[in-house]
């Protein structure tokens, strides 16, 4: 027996600047790219550092889990700079709930990516 048709869709969860549903409905009160800068200037706020990009980013029960990874020394060439990976989660306010350095490495360092 199939189910009655609604006329509601169902958003693709694989299209990112889709709202993202919460509760009986509830909209959730922040894109992922918000999520994004919001936790690149929670960063850079916190430790002085300049954030250079994204290099994750999930929406979890609390949030958003964003990784971003910082310039934290400056050397010449720009190959030999110091960089850091910082995990934070960012709440669908946009507050910073909490953060913490997870890998320093320099820019040069050829890594291989983790898997979970």
């Amino acid at each position: 027996m199939s189910e009655p048709d609604t006329g509601l869709e169902v958003p693709d969860a694989q299209l990112w600047d889709r709202t993202i549903m919460r509760d009986e409905g509830s909209e959730a009160r922040m894109k992922p790219t918000e999520a994004a800068q919001r936790a690149k200037d929670h960063l850079t706020a916190l430790t002085g550092l300049e954030a250079l990009t994204v290099s994750s980013l999930d929406k979890v029960e609390a949030g958003w889990s964003v990784t971003v990874e910082m310039l934290e020394l400056k050397k010449i060439p720009d190959s030999h700079d110091v960089l850091g990976s910082y995990a934070c989660v960012v709440d669908d306010d946009g507050n910073l709930l909490s953060y913490k350095r997870t890998l320093r490495y320099r820019r040069s360092d050829v890594m291989e990516e983790r898997t979970v």
